[in-house]
């Protein structure tokens, strides 16, 4: 049981209201921006907080007729509240677009953001912001300059380098040697504290054409892997093309006659596309892409590793992941703990209709590692599994495996409602361990949920947010967190008190699964200071349940009685409901009662409507015999005191209670096991 929510508590005619956590429900999830839901937010992007939250940034379209798309901001706490503003935390409305965000988390629990900006003029600019964890500007409002040549700037990534500085690498048609060769990649770098650039507008790349998809990965020297896809010998045959950069901005691969060149990753027939990048551990790089080299109509998965000299380590053009017939594209690529590789992407072996999700392993020579070239399939339902060829993400799972998400279209279809999220975990070896296909993270019906973004939570779950249409189309993003065995949170549907027979009855119905083990109940006359008066075991389930459980208080103080449950896991995790109470005017007398009695090591002498002042709590054997005298002092109508009781002999007790004046005032009988 992950996480223990009460969103609403019914306590004698009167509802308390909570914070709202994570919603299990995956028709409900969290909502992460509502407001202004009759616009779009687009292109999500997410950073964690370092914490176990999430950021979110996106594109907004809510004052498009004035200003046009502007930039927003929401961080997902732990629990699943939202840190900003419900309506999301506005980072620039500048006039014209701001587009194309890249997002990176800036070691000290905030982000940083660089954006495509259109302000001057509409010849767009690279701008960025800093924003804390509280949701301040750490630079000047609106952002700062990153790129402003008089050419066009688009399309930055950013990649936090070291501890204190920030590269940005963006496209430009601005060529500084005046001989103009399409679009080239330049890089700046930035001072994380003032915004300042330490240098600015290098050059990168500049081969024939333009360099696109490009990605980016910190070198662990303070400068950079860059890796894109590249026309330069046919603008009808991309190749795949990789760089580094030093941490003043120097390339450091490529030929001394054009240092600007970078090494070529692959330069097989046709296309190679859309490459992304993951660190080999010894200074290199692991890379991976589509390739269609065999046929324009059959794509394969290929990678390839370059060391910290940009020298390639396998086979020319790299060696195949994956060969299975029909298309497999767009890859994604996570490097797990034990020096290997996760290698996922759509695939269309069984139809151009029908689109997969499929995964592989590789180790640093190579070699594949799951089921030859063919893969382990992770989704194969009917419909398109992702939707988007390019709307899949993993991260890791923290114990070797990974986590995948996608947007998944088996209900409906692409462009109809219907649309759902749904997650994957595995193993080392690739093995699913959660339902088949994938478990339903949002399912909202007549509605689409789609393009996920998602973090790992440092528990072996994720945090996913989307896009989703419940209200409007891509009006609003919502967000779920998905926890180590699949499920998502589990939730109290209520909690109640009530009065019966010189008694007090708390109910509760909650949603439990086979990682739940048990229900402790606890009681405070104060509302802060609580003891444990009881425990109730979680029934034996081997799937999602719901249960209905109650526990009798027969000891109840006058005046207010609070009660909230500690629900814990088996493996000892917890979380606690929020509070019910009740007030008591009934039977009034003095009683005490003994938890756990049985008792082996300790027992909890819990004493009710006790009058202030000094006590002894007196122990005898079942002779009379003293064996243990402990002072105490009361002073409100409910205390709870600890006795150790493991050195006694097994048998029965006698446990009373004695006021100032010598008088017994309750006793009960004690069984030492």
């Amino acid at each position: 049981m992950k996480k223990i929510i009460l969103a609403a508590a019914t306590i004698l005619g009167f509802t308390t209201f909570v914070s709202a956590q994570w919603n299990p429900d995956s028709t409900q999830n969290n909502p992460v921006v509502t407001g202004s839901n009759t616009t779009s937010k687009n292109n999500l992007v997410s950073a964690s907080d370092g914490n176990g939250g999430m950021y979110i940034a996106w594109e907004d379209s809510r004052t498009t007729a004035t200003t046009g798309s502007d930039i927003y901001l929401q961080k997902l706490n732990a629990d699943g509240t939202v840190a900003f503003t419900q309506s999301g935390l506005l980072i620039t409305n500048s006039l014209n677009s701001q587009t194309n965000i890249s997002i990176v988390a800036d070691g000290s629990g905030g982000v940083v953001l660089v954006w495509q900006d259109a302000r001057d003029n509409n010849r767009t600019d690279i701008y960025g912001q800093r924003i804390t964890s509280a949701g301040t500007n750490v630079w000047t409002a609106g952002g700062i300059v990153v790129a402003d040549t008089s050419g066009q700037q688009t399309v930055p990534i950013i990649e936090r380098v070291n501890a204190t500085e920030v590269m940005v690498f963006y496209r430009t048609n601005l060529d500084l040697s005046a001989s103009p060769t399409g679009t080239d990649l330049y890089v700046s770098k930035l001072n994380l504290a003032t915004g300042a650039r330490v240098f600015d507008n290098k050059r990168i790349a500049n081969g024939t054409g333009t360099q696109t998809a490009q990605v980016i990965l910190a070198d662990g020297a303070g400068g950079a892997f860059l890796t894109w896809q590249d026309p330069r010998l046919s603008t009808s045959n991309s190749d795949i093309f990789s760089q580094r950069v030093n941490n003043i901005g120097d390339t450091l691969w490529g030929s001394a006659s054009n240092p600007y060149n970078g090494v070529a990753v692959s330069m097989a027939a046709n296309n190679q596309l859309v490459p992304q990048i993951a660190s080999d551990s010894a200074g290199g790089i692991i890379i991976t892409w589509g390739d269609l080299r065999t046929s324009t109509t059959d794509a394969n998965i290929y990678a390839q590793r370059l060391n910290g000299s940009g020298v390639p380590q396998w086979t020319v053009d790299g060696r195949i992941v994956n060969s299975a017939p029909g298309n497999q594209a767009n890859p994604i690529i996570l490097a797990s703990n034990t020096g290997t590789y996760f290698i996922a992407w759509s695939d269309q072996r069984q139809g151009t209709s029908n689109r997969d999700l499929y995964l592989q392993k590789i180790n640093v020579a190579g070699d594949t590692l799951f089921v030859g070239v063919s893969g382990k399939p992770i989704a194969t339902a009917i419909g398109n599994q992702p939707v988007s060829t390019n709307s899949a993400v993993m991260v890791r799972d923290g114990a070797n495996g990974a986590i995948l998400v996608w947007d998944d279209a088996r209900v409906g279809n692409s462009g109809a409602n219907g649309l759902d999220i749904r997650a994957q975990r595995v193993n080392a070896n690739g093995d699913p361990l959660w339902l088949a296909d994938g478990v339903p993270v949002a399912t909202r019906q007549l509605s689409n949920q789609a393009n996920p973004v998602a973090i790992a939570d440092n528990a072996g779950g994720a945090i996913v947010a989307w896009q989703d249409s419940r209200t409007s189309a891509s009006g609003e993003i919502y967000a779920s967190k998905v926890y180590s065995n699949g499920a998502l949170p589990v939730t109290f549907i209520n909690i109640t008190a009530a009065i019966t027979s010189n008694a007090i009855a708390v109910n509760w119905k909650a949603s439990c699964d086979n990682m739940t083990d048990r229900f402790e109940i606890e009681k405070s006359v104060d509302g802060r200071q609580f003891k444990s008066i009881g425990l109730l075991k979680a029934p034996v389930v081997t799937a999602a349940c719901l249960i209905d459980q109650s526990y009798a208080d027969h000891n109840p103080v006058a005046g207010n009685n609070y009660y909230r449950i500690k629900g814990v896991d088996k493996d000892g995790k917890f979380a606690y409901s929020p509070i019910a109470r009740i007030k008591f005017g009934g039977n009034n007398a003095t009683a005490i009662q003994l938890y756990p009695n049985p008792a082996k090591d300790v027992v909890n002498v819990q004493m009710m409507n006790l009058a202030p002042g000094k006590y002894t709590l007196r122990l005898l054997d079942a002779n009379g015999k003293l064996v243990q005298n402990t002072a105490i002092t009361v002073q409100l109508n409910y205390q709870q005191q600890m006795l150790q009781v493991s050195k006694l002999n097994a048998g029965n007790y006698i446990l009373n209670v004695i006021n100032e004046n010598g008088k017994v005032v309750s006793s009960k009988q004690l069984l030492k096991q």
